[in-house]
């Protein structure tokens, strides 16, 4: 009976998880969507069509400042728990790393590909934006304690600073480089306002570990492949686009695929409470994994 209950509760919770972030990311997305219809409203189909091209460009880079790692993390903490700290501050060093490597990278490869000054410029000052990629190592944490609600509404607290702040760059100057520091402001506070939250709560413990690194790098990097790949096929069109037709082209088509990928939040939900469980599963009661499985 005790085992029954016991089940019931993780069940509850892995229920009550899911639905946190499915409906915490639909009121983001909602929120996202009104930000993204002011921006379409006051640039010209020109403009908006660099401002789209930006932020897909940079999400190549930003898949490698991620390096694949986040599932390997997810389980590292999810069966070693008592290392937590470790993992996470060695993990926070390994991004820092790559983000001081990948921005100067991003730059570079765009000045040499031909496009518009301004899209160059454009890329160079979204790129800041890699360094938010930081805050998903402490979004970690919760995932593995199934406490997902909390990073998920500090997305929607983003996701509202970012439709004040576009809204304030409309009213004041409406311009590419003005809607890309409305998403850095609002992405920054944001980012900030989490570590206040989370700081007490994580530990971190930035010795470096060496074998640790090593084991991160290795188990990472075919996801990272795979994930490149996988980013690849979705998102060659859209550079084919801005060289064969332009940028008023690619406007139109980011708007288009931006409404039918927000499907893709309902099997993440899913995913982001299974994942821990099963990885702890594996390691302390590989009978049960092998049964539920």
């Amino acid at each position: 009976m005790k085992s029954e209950t016991s089940a019931g509760r993780l069940t509850f919770r892995v229920i009550n998880n899911s639905l946190a972030f499915l409906g915490g990311d639909l009121v983001s997305q909602f929120i996202k969507f009104f930000a993204v219809l002011w921006i379409v409203q006051s640039l010209s189909k020109e403009t908006y069509g660099q401002f789209s091209f930006i932020y897909v460009y940079l999400s190549f880079f930003e898949l490698f400042v991620q390096f694949g790692s986040n599932s390997v993390l997810t389980r590292e903490i999810s069966q070693h728990p008592s290392d937590r700290a470790r993992i996470l501050g060695n993990a926070i060093l390994f991004r820092l790393l790559l983000c001081l490597l990948v921005i100067p990278l991003s730059y570079g490869l765009i000045r040499i590909s031909g496009y518009p000054l301004s899209v160059q410029q454009g890329v160079l000052l979204a790129s800041f934006q890699l360094f938010l990629t930081l805050q998903t190592i402490w979004e970690i944490f919760y995932r593995v304690e199934l406490k997902i609600i909390y990073p998920t509404l500090w997305n929607i607290v983003r996701a509202g600073l970012s439709l004040s702040f576009v809204l304030a760059a409309v009213y004041v100057r409406a311009s590419l480089f003005s809607f890309i520091l409305a998403y850095l402001a609002s992405g920054f506070l944001s980012f900030a306002g989490f570590l206040v939250f989370t700081g007490r709560k994580v530990a971190l413990d930035f010795r470096p570990d060496r074998p640790f690194l090593i084991r991160l790098v290795s188990q990472s990097f075919p996801l990272l492949v795979s994930a490149f790949l996988t980013l690849l096929f979705y998102r060659t069109d859209v550079f084919m686009l801005s060289k064969m037709k332009g940028f008023q082209e690619v406007g139109y088509y980011s708007v288009a695929t931006r409404l039918t990928e927000a499907l893709e939040i309902i099997s993440t939900s899913i995913l982001v409470s299974l994942f821990p469980l099963l990885a702890q599963s594996f390691k302390n009661d590989r009978s049960g994994f092998d049964a539920a499985v």
